[in-house]
């Protein structure tokens, strides 16, 4: 049990450690994201986490802007990769059996279709196309996005598109990401709500 106990504490400790060697290698690109997102998405521009600390909320994250061009542009493209990539309206993936053998097979294409459409209908009565715009604006100002999926009693999948801030990537030797940490902050209402 001992030996058991020292081996979790050990692991613990490794993933600790790795969280503070990421978020330490990202420090390089925070400035950069602060001065993309003020001027792009700004209602975004925390990239730090930190609260505002004067003024009106709406006012700081705003005032230094020339117009809106930016924000409308990236608004745009959001809006452009949505309905090009991921429709609601559309059957925009297919499945396979991974064999073409099989998925010749007549009865094998009705069930994939199927399957696909059951899919399609659980990602529509989610709110997957809504955290899916937000994923989009963060590609199109930041160029770093992440879309977290969780499953939820309610409604089968829950997403959140986590901003930059409340991320760590790391990736294996083919430069493949292979490591995501997000962190958040939960009120203790939401912490009872999510695992009771």
């Amino acid at each position: 049990m001992y030996k058991k106990i020292k081996q979790d504490k050990d692991k613990v400790k490794h993933y600790i450690n790795k969280m503070q060697e990421l978020q330490t290698e990202r420090q390089q690109w925070q400035a950069q994201w602060d001065d993309l997102s003020q001027y792009v998405l700004p209602r975004k521009n925390r990239v730090y986490g930190q609260p505002i600390k004067n003024g009106n909320r709406g006012e700081e994250k705003y005032n230094k802007l020339y117009d809106s061009t930016s924000i409308q542009a990236n608004e745009l493209l959001a809006s452009a990769m949505h309905s090009m990539l991921t429709s609601p309206v559309s059957k925009w993936f297919s499945l396979t059996s991974g064999d073409p053998e099989v998925d010749m097979n007549y009865d094998v294409q009705l069930w994939l279709e199927d399957t696909r459409d059951r899919i399609l209908g659980v990602l529509n009565q989610s709110n997957f196309n809504t955290q899916a715009h937000e994923n989009y604006l963060d590609i199109g100002c930041i160029g770093t996005s992440t879309l977290a999926m969780e499953e939820d009693k309610d409604d089968v999948v829950t997403f959140m598109a986590r901003p930059v801030y409340d991320v760590l990537i790391d990736e294996n030797h083919k430069k493949q990401v292979d490591t995501i940490y997000i962190t958040w902050t939960m009120s203790y209402k939401q912490i009872v709500q999510k695992w009771r």
